[in-house]
């Protein structure tokens, strides 16, 4: 049975947050995959790059103030460089944006369900 470009990146999404220790329901990834729209079929949009200063005020700026509604930039800085480290540690190189957003939320102790 042949699944689709979407399942196929649904699971690797599902393999890396089991691998980071993330209690995320499949159904729920599913919601904040179809959250990111065509951004997913794309290798560079479905991947966050944490080294890249641009990337993470593209993440600031369009998850954590206008999704989240967060203001305090040291709260956003925190939690972003909290993830970041956390990725790294346990060997995740390629970082899928929704596992990333997923992580933040998490840690900021948000519940996932009404955000997606």
């Amino acid at each position: 049975m042949s699944s689709s470009k979407f399942d196929e990146h649904l699971d690797k999404c599902m393999a890396q947050a089991d691998k980071l220790g993330l209690n995320v329901e499949r159904k729920l990834m599913h919601r904040v995959l179809l959250s990111l729209g065509p951004t997913i079929y794309n290798r560079d949009s479905s991947t966050v790059a944490a080294s890249d200063p641009e990337e993470m005020a593209y993440v600031k700026n369009n998850f954590l103030k206008k999704k989240l509604g967060m203001t305090d930039d040291d709260e956003m800085d925190g939690v972003l460089l909290k993830v970041k480290e956390e990725m790294k540690e346990r060997g995740t190189p390629q970082k899928f944006r929704a596992v990333f957003y997923v992580s933040i939320v998490l840690k900021l102790k948000l519940d996932l369900e009404s955000i997606f």
